[in-house]
């Protein structure tokens, strides 16, 4: 299985790269009036308006303004597209399935 690793602070974490679409560095988003605190805004992506997940906070990291090198990460789920916040994209890995 091909993973995407992305990393928040010193902790690093893998998506499958099958749910992957597009990865590009950060950009201010529209603010989502009423939206969970996990949800830091909307982006315009290609004429659709997708949300984007403050991944530090759903995961319990300390806040931080967003910054140019930060990165987003689309990815399709089952209801949609979202896209993920995060500090920095590291690599794209192989595992067997016995190292996952």
């Amino acid at each position: 299985m091909h993973v995407l690793i992305w990393q928040i602070e010193s902790q690093q974490y893998a998506i499958d790269l099958k749910v992957v679409e597009y990865l590009f560095l950060a950009a201010e988003t529209t603010p989502l009036p009423h939206a969970s605190d996990e949800i830091l805004g909307i982006l315009n992506v290609r004429g659709q308006v997708i949300p984007v997940i403050n991944m530090r906070k759903l995961l319990g990291f300390s806040e931080k303004s967003l910054d140019v090198t930060d990165h987003f990460i689309l990815v399709h789920i089952d209801q949609g597209q979202v896209i993920l916040w995060v500090d920095y994209v590291c690599k794209v890995k192989l595992f067997s399935k016995e190292e996952l």
